[in-house]
């Protein structure tokens, strides 16, 4: 996994809140880039500055280091935007069209088609984690020189980035009712509603691995998928993608193994293919994944900030590290999915 650079931009849009709290997301994009670019939020913060810069690079380098799945979409391009007041975020499905027609002068009366439209939606939650810092705990390290400690706000950070990304693969199962009377529930990668169910075979067995990727490429090719940019993306469940690693190629002659072999014979099916930690994907599955726009994208409510109170005593200050947003997975007209689920692996 690599290790995040934190620039400029990343501290004015994430962490931006801290003392301003709530506020913070009644301001229009230009003055939240106002309140980072100029620290206007440690005004109202019981951290000086070099303690919010401190715990501000701890958190976030901590966030985008523990993200897998999520940090794909981000850096592809695969979110939009939304306000942090939508509690359920909708879109339209459009049913399939019936073919053009032809004709020499275009004049021909075609057959008036009459799109149908299906709403779908998800709701967008919050993912967050509390932690608190005494304020005896500042006096030392303002008062005696000791660095601030930045363990806690580093796990934590970790936590919420963990949780995202379970969601992101394994959904969010709560119905959230709307006022219209609609219930709405988060769907991920392995839910059978979006996905395309693969069964497999183990891993163990070097001439099962290259069988499984070649059944989940033609899943998607009869799903009507093209791959997009790079190639399909694949994630694998971590003692799977060891052996995928590390099998050397039963059809070959020892000089190769199966990923080698794998990724040179579908190179231009095959984008990225990486492990990924159980709490994403339990031991023996894989997902496989055309990442485009009209199969999944990120609904960004905000990206990761920290906000903090202090409790009526003063003696201890409290914060809140959160991000908001759901993954939006979607299906053509006849219910086709490019995704595909793979377990027994």
């Amino acid at each position: 996994m690599s290790t995040a650079n934190i620039s400029t931009n990343d501290s004015m849009d994430l962490s931006g809140a801290w003392g301003l709290g709530m506020d913070y997301w009644m301001l229009n994009q230009e003055e939240k880039r106002e309140v980072a670019e100029n620290y206007l939020a440690t005004n109202q913060s019981t951290l000086e500055r070099d303690e919010y810069e401190t715990l501000t690079d701890r958190i976030i380098t901590s966030y985008k280091d523990e993200l897998v799945g999520l940090a794909d979409l981000q850096e592809a391009g695969l979110t939009r935007s939304v306000s942090l007041a939508t509690q359920v975020d909708l879109w339209q499905d459009l049913s399939e069209v019936t073919e053009a027609e032809v004709s020499m002068d275009g004049e021909t009366q075609g057959e008036n088609d009459l799109p149908v439209y299906d709403t779908q939606g998800v709701p967008i939650p919050i993912y967050y984690k509390d932690y608190r810092i005494p304020q005896r705990d500042l006096m030392t390290s303002r008062e005696l020189g000791n660095d601030l400690r930045t363990d806690a706000a580093g796990e934590h950070a970790r936590a919420v980035s963990r949780i995202a990304d379970q969601v992101l693969f394994q959904g969010w199962a709560p119905n959230v009712s709307t006022a219209r009377g609609d219930d709405w529930r988060i769907y991920g990668y392995t839910d059978s509603e979006v996905s395309a169910s693969v069964s497999g075979s183990d891993f163990g067995t070097a001439t099962n691995i290259r069988d499984v990727f070649v059944e989940s490429i033609n899943t998607l090719d009869d799903n009507n998928q093209n791959p997009a940019g790079d190639g399909y993306w694949t994630y694998i469940s971590k003692t799977q993608y060891q052996q995928f690693r590390s099998a050397i190629d039963p059809d070959g002659d020892g000089n190769m193994t199966v990923r080698e072999r794998i990724m040179d014979e579908f190179d231009a099916e095959l984008g990225m293919v990486k492990s990924v930690p159980d709490y994403v994907l339990p031991d023996g599955e894989m997902v496989m994944l055309n990442p485009t726009p009209d199969v999944v994208e990120f609904a960004q409510a905000e990206d990761m900030q920290t906000i903090e109170w202090a409790s009526g005593s003063g003696m201890t200050n409290f914060y809140k590290i959160m991000m908001a947003g759901a993954p939006e997975i979607k299906t053509d007209a006849k219910g086709q999915t490019g995704i595909v689920h793979v377990t027994g692996i």
